[in-house]
């Protein structure tokens, strides 16, 4: 059997059975109706054109980033550095964690995920004193050990496993769906109408936000439109942080 095969049915084994350990459980009342916009990797773009847009409409986005990268030329487009972080902090956005050198998860010891996070919170303390709250895995991977050490360090780590959160909700694991070219303007839209007979939070997530964007990101027009039918249908749009301030003790 190929070799990446067999590592994409390990990670998908240990992402199933992550879900039943470690969870920090709350409940969001299925009358709300939030959506999140969240940038992975801190490139450039999402600053310059991501923020920027959200900026225009007063809402705010979080984006998590791996500060080991900062500057570099990445598949994503061209790293923030750490004074990009200190000024988008100070526009009103949320940065959060991906680890200090964008590790995978859930090939990682518990002692290396551990080492790689605090790295990069002492590494953003120094810019301003500024602290991580929220997390996202890194290519989507997690188990139960890097689950377990996750959720020990931050108020809530996002996956890319697909989907809205209500009702009982694991904010160790939370659900998102990509914002991104290959999703498309027409499934991104379905999953607004999702939210709406749902309720919930819906968390996007993306990377670049350009022209001509990578795989993993979107195009400017791609994510002006979704940002803008989120306004229209009156959901309200905030950070991870402030989201899950609003979740409250999961229900027995």
């Amino acid at each position: 059997m190929d070799n990446d095969l067999i590592k994409r049915i390990l990670h998908k084994i240990g992402r199933e059975s992550a879900k039943h350990f470690g969870k920090r459980t709350g409940f969001l009342p299925a009358e709300k109706k939030i959506v999140s916009f969240t940038f992975d990797d801190f490139p450039l773009t999402a600053i310059e054109n991501g923020a920027r847009l959200l900026e225009a409409h007063k809402v705010k986005g979080t984006f998590y980033s791996s500060l080991g990268l900062a500057g570099a030329n990445r598949p994503v487009g061209i790293i923030g550095t750490q004074q990009d972080m200190l000024a988008l902090s100070e526009r009103g956005h949320e940065c959060g964690c991906h680890t200090f050198g964008h590790i995978n998860c859930a090939e990682s010891s518990s002692e290396v995920i551990l080492e790689n996070c605090l790295r990069n919170q002492n590494v953003a303390k120094k810019i301003s004193n500024l602290h991580f709250h929220s997390f996202a895995y890194p290519y989507g991977d997690f188990n139960p050990s890097s689950k377990r050490v996750i959720s020990s360090l931050y108020r809530s780590a996002r996956t890319s496993e697909p989907g809205i959160n209500v009702d009982k909700i694991d904010l160790a694991a939370l659900k998102s769906v990509a914002l991104s070219e290959s999703t498309g303007l027409e499934k991104l839209k379905l999953w607004l109408s999702k939210l709406n007979k749902s309720g919930g939070w819906l968390i996007f997530f993306s990377h670049d936000v350009s022209e001509s964007p990578s795989q993993f990101g979107c195009s400017i027009g791609l994510f002006e439109r979704i940002l803008e039918e989120s306004i229209d249908r009156r959901y309200q749009i905030t950070t991870i942080l402030e989201a899950a301030k609003a979740f409250v003790k999961a229900k027995n």
